[in-house]
């Protein structure tokens, strides 16, 4: 016999609804992943091995649910027309305040903060530039793909390296930290341990001691993307960098693009040092201006200063020269007037004896030979007579 789906889901719908036994039951445990948004309230409801999808209206809510509390569900199995089966609560009871689960996380929490664990001193810095990365996650789902994606597109130079790992599961912790402990004897600069989101149960893989060992030993720099942004993991705590999502942590590690920020400080040392050129032209032509400029002066105050001396030396040679002609002229006067011929045209005459000129009477005796020079002649005579006065 062949049906549709429709005929199937209706059948099954039809053996829920009319069970007995189903109409009014009690189940107990955990709430995980619960959203209220104020008229209905889903929820989660588990155990150690198997969980349930859970519905109620806000209105029947006689307690406060949060995640982690142990509570006793009453109501029936619902089958929705997607094929899911639905358990809607129509009372709830708190059976302890929290969980197993929850209670395990807080303790191992505790116990890895009071170790050292989540403290800051032991938290390793991210490079400022990253080329090579680890990642641990899913090799399938969407979670290294976006890792790829985002990463690739901000730099093309990053190289990613995938350790596939279980997430969720049986073995799941041990996996996980065989990749972390594999990345840290490798060359790489940083380590990405990510996963998509998902309840707290999903995310019970990275919860795990073994997980937070990995994680506190690793060599290398740890960012830690579990979950979405509102989900907390021991592997976040112990983590040197927590990512809100896998995406976010592709972005952090392609922070600083090293082939940009180097094209970014090629063109600005190329506009300092064009600028530098033209500050040292400008400065350097302002130079030349300067001392072109104090030259010219310098040579317009040498040249008014030497024309100024060619002028006086002239002046003073042409006062010179006159003076000299003045002098001059006062000189051949002079001579004119002592000139002998000049003394004779006045009626003068000049005594010589024996060639020497004579001045004086005391110079010649009686009997002595004289010659007299006239202007006209000379005459020869001797002395008879000498009268002194």
């Amino acid at each position: 016999m062949i049906i549709t789906v429709t005929q199937y889901n209706n059948f099954i719908k039809a053996l829920l609804d009319n069970e007995p036994m189903l109409s009014r039951i009690s189940v107990s445990g955990e709430v995980s992943n619960l959203h209220d948004n104020g008229e209905s309230i889903f929820f989660t409801l588990k155990d150690a091995f198997s969980q349930m999808d859970c519905f109620m209206y806000a209105d029947k809510a006689s307690v406060n649910l949060f995640n982690g509390c142990s509570v006793v569900a009453e109501g029936r199995p619902t089958y929705l027309k997607s094929g899911r089966i639905s358990f809607t609560v129509a009372k709830v009871n708190l059976l302890k305040g929290e969980g197993e689960q929850y209670l395990n996380f807080l303790a191992l929490k505790k116990q890895l903060q009071e170790s050292g664990y989540f403290d800051l001193s032991r938290k390793k810095l991210l490079p400022k530039f990253i080329f090579t990365v680890g990642v641990v996650t899913s090799p399938t789902g969407a979670v290294i793909h976006d890792i790829y994606n985002v990463a690739k597109r901000r730099n093309k130079y990053v190289r990613l390296t995938l350790f596939p790992v279980k997430v969720q599961g049986e073995n799941a912790s041990s996996s996980i930290a065989a990749g972390i402990r594999y990345f840290s004897e490798r060359d790489v600069d940083v380590v990405i341990v990510a996963r998509g989101g998902g309840s707290a149960e999903d995310l019970f893989a990275f919860n795990t001691k073994e997980v937070a060992d990995a994680v506190y030993k690793c060599a290398k720099p740890i960012i830690s993307a579990v979950g979405h942004e509102t989900n907390y993991t021991i592997c976040d705590f112990c983590a040197d960098v927590r990512a809100s999502t896998p995406s976010v942590a592709a972005e952090l590690i392609t922070a600083h693009n090293l082939p940009k920020e180097l094209n970014a400080s090629v063109k600005s040392l190329r506009e300092a040092l064009t600028y530098k050129i033209s500050d040292v032209k400008n400065r350097y032509l302002n130079a030349v201006f300067t001392v072109n400029n104090a030259l010219n002066k310098k040579i317009a105050f040498s040249k008014r200063k030497l024309n100024y001396a060619i002028n006086s030396c002239g002046n003073l040679l042409l006062k010179k020269v006159e003076d000299g002609g003045s002098s001059l002229k006062l000189l051949e006067q002079k001579i004119k007037l002592l000139s002998p011929k000049n003394l004779l045209l006045g009626g003068k005459a000049f005594i010589y004896k024996k060639g020497v000129k004579v001045s004086s009477v005391d110079m010649l005796s009686k009997g002595d030979k004289i010659k007299i020079v006239l202007i006209d002649g000379v005459i020869s005579a001797a002395v008879e007579k000498i009268d002194n006065k």
